[in-house]
């Protein structure tokens, strides 16, 4: 009886050592990127569906053109839609933000969305100058700036038709170097 009470508490200390393990030898495996410090941004509801063509009621789903292009158009669902949507307008935000936080231009920085963990985050990248890259500008601000400054989240909600969709991210940052690829 009292063997099979210690297995699991045996087993359960293992899992918990090996997780302690990797939280002390790799911490982003189990935090992610840092998060992002800098105010808030709320940015209330947003009425403009720009490239919809068209709201189909009966099965709330949107036709839109796609990006870049005049005449092609996709069907897809309003929840399909406005998350798309309110992802570009989220890291736009971000990235005006993060340059009206700084009196001169900042460069070498982009966005990018990505699953961190439980929950969708952008991503603030810090592009570092891989090496044969010399067209690419590296960031002329220090990173720690980028995460003092940069908005520690942002939340809007998109809404069309009387369909609404809201959304809060967490913005991280990242610092990235990117190298070209040898294709021979």
């Amino acid at each position: 009886m009292k063997r099979r009470k210690l297995l699991p508490l045996i087993g359960g200390g293992g899992v918990l050592a090996t997780l302690g393990g990797v939280a002390v030898f790799e911490p982003d495996l189990i935090t992610g990127p840092p998060r992002a410090q800098g105010d808030p941004i709320s940015l209330g509801e947003r009425h403009d569906p720009g490239n919809v063509t068209e709201y189909h009621p009966s099965n709330q789903s949107v036709t839109y053109r796609l990006q870049g292009t005049e005449n092609l158009t996709e069907t897809i669902s309003f929840s399909e839609w406005a998350k798309t949507q309110s992802e570009t307008i989220a890291a736009n935000a971000v990235l005006q933000a993060i340059h009206s936080r700084f009196d001169d231009e900042v460069t070498g920085i982009s966005m990018h969305s990505s699953r961190q963990y439980l929950e969708k985050a952008l991503r603030v990248l810090y592009i570092l100058n891989g090496d044969g890259m010399p067209d690419m500008e590296a960031p002329n601000v220090p990173f720690e700036a980028i995460l003092e400054r940069a908005p520690s989240t942002v939340d809007l909600t998109v809404v069309l038709e009387g369909n609404e969709y809201a959304a809060d991210y967490p913005v991280v940052a990242e610092r990235v170097t990117l190298d070209p690829v040898d294709l021979n």
